[in-house]
């Protein structure tokens, strides 16, 4: 039955109905329709890629920041007044902290804060805990408050009862020192973060106490 058309059962010659237009078994070519959608197919395939690769970098960003937040805020590196903070190569504690109307130098020069503000003198204790020396400086402290950054102060001179830290060298177990902040007088909330050569962060948080008497000297 190869050798006869299947519509009107002619013999065929080299293939070719002679009688009919069926004469065309299988010209070789693909359908246009399938071409079609092909094209069409290979579009929403890519597209269905591409919002797969932005949802995913969308949640991995996202979690990893969700996890940075949590890790500022887990017990691990946050505290407050009088707690230690345990790092891998140091622990850190927030002693104490005040505020002043002013500052007084070794020479008996005073320094006073721009109008409107007041000084925070934290005292903060380090302690090595690994087998090498560790670099303590005064600028791996950041402060923030009242939804802005604060930069410690820079304080060349000797204060009194202040051993203010100044690129000190960590290299025997413990070391205590103070790190000034200047902020406006209305601060409720002040966030004190140190930042060791590894960039891992210590964040102590402190509320704003009820001032004690510190009034500015007559001259």
């Amino acid at each position: 039955m190869n050798n006869y058309c299947s519509e009107c059962g002619a013999k065929l010659e080299n293939g070719l109905c002679p009688s009919c237009k069926n004469i065309i078994k299988d010209n070789g070519k693909f359908p246009v329709w399938g071409i079609i959608l092909i094209i069409i197919g290979s579009i929403l395939f890519g597209l269905l890629m591409l919002m797969g690769i932005i949802f995913f970098f969308v949640k991995t960003i996202s979690l990893i920041e969700n996890t940075r937040i949590d890790l500022n805020w887990n017990s691990y590196n946050y505290g407050t007044v009088n707690s230690t903070i345990n790092g891998s190569n140091m622990d850190i504690t927030l002693d104490e902290f005040e505020t002043r109307e002013y500052l007084v130098k070794d020479n008996g020069e005073y320094i006073y804060p721009i109008e409107g503000s007041e000084f925070i003198v934290f005292s903060v204790e380090f302690k090595n805990t690994s087998n090498n020396p560790l670099a303590i400086y005064y600028n791996n402290f950041v402060g923030y408050s009242q939804d802005k950054i604060v930069n410690p102060l820079i304080i060349t001179d000797k204060i009194e009862e202040y051993d203010v830290m100044d690129d000190v060298i960590l290299n025997y177990i413990e070391y205590e020192g103070e790190v000034i902040f200047e902020v406006d007088k209305n601060w409720d909330m002040f966030y004190l973060t140190y930042y060791d050569y590894l960039q891992s962060e210590f964040t102590f948080t402190v509320i704003n106490k009820e001032k004690e008497d510190n009034l500015i000297p007559s001259l």
